[in-house]
């Protein structure tokens, strides 16, 4: 199976990481500890190849002090298929889900395990 081409919204959060992290003169495994991956795991993300999941992007906001929309592109950089239609409904629900106690919401949920 051909390999696909980093999506430029991951490619993008991939640029961001590696800029923090640089920035930072952290290594590849200290930002791995930080969410418990290898970082070969890390070196995959910052190309693009994989894509963070939030609970770990919450992570590394949360540790090195930069707010979760640090690692996002701005709206007018994105490609157009990836925007949101211009809803004020989803624009409200954007704007809370960057915030960071949207992203602890968000994150809580996908963590609600079944009961027991």
């Amino acid at each position: 199976m051909p390999r696909q081409a980093p999506n430029s919204v991951d490619a993008q959060i991939g640029r961001r990481l590696r800029e923090l992290r640089r920035s930072r003169k952290l290594s590849q495994s200290e930002i791995g500890a930080i969410v418990g991956i290898e970082y070969q795991q890390v070196q995959k993300i910052e190309r693009g190849a994989n894509r963070m999941p939030a609970s770990q992007m919450f992570a590394i906001a949360e540790d090195l002090g930069v707010p979760l929309a640090y690692f996002f592109p701005e709206p007018h950089k994105m490609p157009k298929r990836t925007r949101a239609r211009t809803d004020p409904e989803a624009e409200a629900a954007d704007m809370f889900a960057k915030t960071t106690k949207g992203v602890k919401s968000v994150v809580n949920t996908l963590t609600i395990g079944p009961k027991k």
